[in-house]
């Protein structure tokens, strides 16, 4: 066991911004004695660790800095997940109750028996189950500075609260906490699902449905263009990365309103170019030629009438200025294509010469 009070006591009272002075008036003790707390020279006793402790919000364990090194605690944590991924949640939730017996201040065992019991409940709609999550998922809260996963995070078990809620019937609770923690609009598109569901709340729905619909056109086009980098690395095959982008191309151009100039063409315009290169890459020469032509004949047609638009079916007209687009592809759409075909011209060196060729009859 390793204890780390007195690095700790300095740490949570510079992380509130009082001075010795300050905290020793706060527990009715000399600052001297404060500070010998903190060089480490003398203790506090076990009232005034427990006043501490509450004082900042947190558990005697982690004032303490209490680390369980036990190999029973490492192997407890690996069979919880083992169980939860093999779905065996009636053993699951038995080790999960003892486990929290034996360890009742482990962040790490509040956390996986809440998902134990978060996934056991998502999956035969067991309110039982969602209620102990939900317990342990708020005892995890309580125990977060033992966190040491940077994929574990207050906004991420929040928002599993929140969808424990919602099965639970806690409508209000659960609308309140996706809210709450709808970080960068992360929670736009379940919301805008619950709203609707809503009849009070169903006005709100369209505005988060809108919203998140627009934040996922860029990343669509990220995710082709990652699965074409890693094609174009040898590391991803390049049949199923055009088949990606043609899925994609199908979806964004559905999404246009029909006869409308649409900044969307500037994102479908690359994705063809991304087309032609993997064809090309799969040495199918006249696939190529005719994604890279649909990829001009595209550019032309934006060039000719820019908008920074993206004119979508499912966005209400009278909310133009949110479906505005920005893109770093460049001010013409044709220039985007010249640019990625040009960092790629060593190995699409015939894609390059058509496009030129073309550029060179329509000017």
């Amino acid at each position: 066991m390793q204890v780390l009070l007195a690095e700790n006591i300095r740490r949570l009272r510079r992380d509130r911004h009082l001075t010795q002075e300050q905290l020793a008036e706060v527990l009715g003790v000399a600052v001297g004695t404060v500070s010998k707390w903190e060089s480490g020279s003398s203790t506090p006793d076990l009232a005034l660790i427990m006043e501490l402790a509450d004082f900042f919000g947190t558990s005697v364990d982690v004032l303490l800095g209490y680390r369980q090194q036990s190999t029973s605690l490492v192997g407890t944590l690996e069979q919880l997940r083992a169980l939860r991924d093999a779905r065996q949640y009636s053993e699951g939730r038995r080790m999960a109750e003892k486990a929290v017996k034996q360890f009742p201040n482990s962040f790490d065992v509040a956390y996986q028996g809440a998902m134990l019991y978060d996934m056991a409940a998502l999956e035969s709609r067991d309110h039982t189950a969602a209620g102990r999550a939900k317990e342990l998922y708020t005892r995890a809260l309580e125990l977060m500075e033992q966190n040491t996963d940077p994929k574990i995070s207050r906004i991420g078990i929040g928002n599993r609260l929140a969808n424990l809620a919602l099965q639970l019937g806690e409508t209000g609770r659960g609308l309140a906490l996706l809210k709450q923690n709808n970080v960068e609009g992360l929670n736009d598109a379940l919301l805008g699902q619950m709203l609707a569901k809503q009849p009070e709340f169903q006005s709100e729905a369209p505005e988060y449905l809108e919203t998140a619909l627009l934040r996922l056109l860029p990343q669509l086009f990220s995710l082709c263009m990652g699965y074409l980098n890693l094609a174009g690395a040898g590391s991803f095959d390049t049949a199923d990365a055009r088949a990606l982008m043609l899925l994609v191309i199908q979806f964004l151009d559905g999404l246009r309103q029909p006869g409308v100039g649409s900044a969307l063409d500037k994102y479908l315009t690359a994705l063809w170019c991304a087309c032609a290169m993997m064809s090309e890459q799969q040495r199918d020469t006249a696939q190529a030629d005719a994604d890279l032509r649909r990829a001009y004949l595209l550019a032309l047609r934006y060039d000719t009438a820019p908008t920074g638009t993206l004119a979508l079916r499912f966005v209400r007209p009278a909310q133009p200025d949110k479906a505005t687009a920005f893109d770093d592809f460049g001010p013409t759409a044709r220039s985007g294509v010249e640019e990625v075909l040009k960092d790629n011209g060593a190995d699409y060196p015939r894609l390059c010469s058509l496009w030129e060729e073309w550029n060179y009859e329509n000017d």
